[in-house]
C-alpha cells in the first residue's frame, strides 16, 4: 500500500504543479431486465489533456522512450485485446462488443458493450475500466418484497485502515485529483421493465432514471454514493 501511496502522491505533485485540467467523462447505459439480467454499454471519453498527463507520468525517469509511451497509450488493438481477457475471465458476462478510437484532437473514445445474468456483476465490470478512480467496494442490490422491486448500487472508496487518519499525503493526492478532474462527470442511465414508484435519480423519464455525479466529487466525498430506486412490479 506504501507504493501505491507513493505513487498517487506522485501524481498529485504532477498535478498541482502544471495546474492540469482534465476531461475524462463517462457513461452508462444499463438497461435491467425483469430478472436482473441485462445489458450495458459503457462509453468513457479520454480528453487529449488526460492523455498527455498519462505520457507525461509514464515518461518520469525515462524521457527517451516518450514515443514508445505514446504509441503504447494510442494503440487501440492493444487496449481491445487488453479489455477482451479481462471480460471473458469475469463470470456472468457476455462481451458483445468493443470500440477504441483515437480521435482527430489526440483525445479517445472507448466503448464496451456486454451483457449480464446478475445486475450484482456491474460493480466489478466497471471496476476494470476505472484504473483512475479511487479503490473503492461497490454493491448492488435488486430485491422483491411483496409487489415492489428495490434497487440499490452502493459505492464506498475503500482507504488504507493505517494511514486515513494521519497521512497528509493522502488528503494531498485526493484534493489534486478532485482539482484534476473538476468539470468531468460520471453518468448513469438506468433503464427497468417497471414502473417507477421513487428514487434519488437526477433524472426521470419514464422508466429511465438518470444520475449525473461530479469525478471531482469521487475524490473527497466523506458518504458512500448511494444510486436508488423503487419499482411497482
Amino acid at each position: 500500500m506504501k507504493n501505491v501511496k507513493l505513487f498517487f502522491l506522485t501524481i498529485a505533485i504532477f498535478v498541482a504543479t502544471i495546474n492540469l485540467t482534465s476531461c475524462l467523462n463517462v457513461v452508462r447505459d444499463i438497461k435491467i431486465n425483469s430478472d436482473g439480467s441485462g445489458k450495458e454499454t459503457l462509453t468513457v471519453e479520454f480528453g487529449s489533456d488526460f492523455m498527455g498527463m498519462l505520457v507525461a507520468l509514464a515518461s518520469i525517469g525515462d524521457s527517451t522512450n516518450e514515443q514508445g509511451i505514446i504509441d503504447s497509450l494510442y494503440n487501440d488493438e492493444l487496449f481491445i485485446q487488453d479489455t477482451k481477457e479481462k471480460y471473458s475471465n469475469m463470470p456472468g458476462v457476455t462481451l458483445l462488443d468493443i470500440f477504441s478510437t483515437t480521435n482527430p484532437d489526440s483525445s479517445k473514445t472507448m466503448k464496451v458493450i456486454y451483457s449480464f445474468d446478475d445486475v450484482s456483476v456491474i460493480g466489478s465490470s466497471f471496476k476494470m475500466e476505472s484504473k483512475n478512480l479511487p479503490e473503492s467496494n461497490t454493491t448492488i442490490t435488486y430485491e422483491e418484497k411483496e409487489d415492489k422491486i428495490y434497487f440499490k448500487y452502493f459505492y464506498e472508496s475503500k482507504e488504507d485502515e493505517v494511514t486515513v487518519e494521519s497521512d497528509s499525503a493522502d488528503v494531498s493526492y485526493k484534493e489534486s485529483f478532485a482539482q484534476f478532474f473538476e468539470g468531468d462527470k460520471l453518468i448513469y442511465n438506468l433503464e427497468f421493465d417497471y414502473d417507477i414508484i421513487s428514487s434519488n435519480a437526477n433524472n426521470t423519464d419514464g422508466r429511465k432514471l438518470t444520475w449525473e455525479i461530479n469525478l471531482s466529487d469521487i475524490y473527497t466525498m466523506e458518504d458512500p454514493l448511494v444510486l436508488e430506486a423503487v419499482l411497482q412490479k
